[in-house]
C-alpha cells in the first residue's frame, strides 16, 4: 500500500480572556489555542497577526481577550490515509447525530473535539487534477523559457 504523508506545523497560543456575560467580578480564563501553519501563513500574507485574529474570533463569541501569548511550535508528519479514515468515521458519526453543534470551533481549545472534516473525496480529486495541470503549465513555461534563452544566445552570437 502506498503510504503518503503530509508535514503539518501547529502553533500554540495561550489566551487569557473574560466572559462579559458573567456578573462582576469576572473570572480570567486561560485557554490554549492551536492554529495550523497554513492559517498562520495565510494571516501573514493578509497582514494580520495570529494574535489579532484570535482576538477577533473570541470577540465574535462574546469574550474579551486580555492577552495572547505565543507558545510552542510543533511540526509533525501525518499519514494521509489514516487521516482520511478518521475523517470518514467522524463524518459518519456526524450524519447519525441530528443535533447541530452551536459552537464555532475555528479556534478549538486543546483537549476538546473540533467539528469533523467534511467528505473531501471530490475536493481532493479536483485538487490533484488542478495540481497536475499546474505542473504541466510549469513544465511548458520552463520549456518555452529555455527556448527563448537559446534564441537569445543565437542572436548574440550572430552580432
Amino acid at each position: 500500500m502506498l503510504k503518503l504523508e503530509k508535514r503539518i506545523t501547529l502553533h500554540t497560543f495561550e489566551v487569557e480572556y473574560i466572559d462579559q456575560r458573567e456578573p462582576k467580578p469576572r473570572t480570567v480564563h486561560h485557554e490554549p489555542c492551536v492554529l495550523d501553519g497554513g492559517r498562520v501563513s495565510a494571516l501573514e500574507r493578509l497582514g494580520q497577526s495570529p494574535a489579532s485574529w484570535i482576538c477577533q474570533q473570541y470577540a465574535r463569541q462574546g469574550f474579551t481577550v486580555g492577552a495572547v501569548r505565543k507558545g510552542e511550535r510543533l511540526t509533525a508528519s501525518v499519514d494521509t490515509a489514516a487521516l482520511w479514515d478518521i475523517a470518514v468515521q467522524q463524518a459518519g458519526a456526524q450524519r447519525k447525530s441530528a443535533a447541530p453543534d452551536p459552537v464555532d470551533r475555528n479556534c478549538a481549545p486543546a483537549g476538546k473535539s473540533v467539528n469533523p472534516l467534511p467528505d473531501l473525496g471530490e475536493s481532493v480529486a479536483r485538487s490533484e487534477a488542478e495540481a497536475a495541470r499546474l505542473h504541466e503549465i510549469a513544465a511548458e513555461l520552463a520549456a518555452k523559457s529555455a527556448q527563448l534563452e537559446r534564441r537569445g544566445g543565437e542572436q548574440h552570437e550572430r552580432v
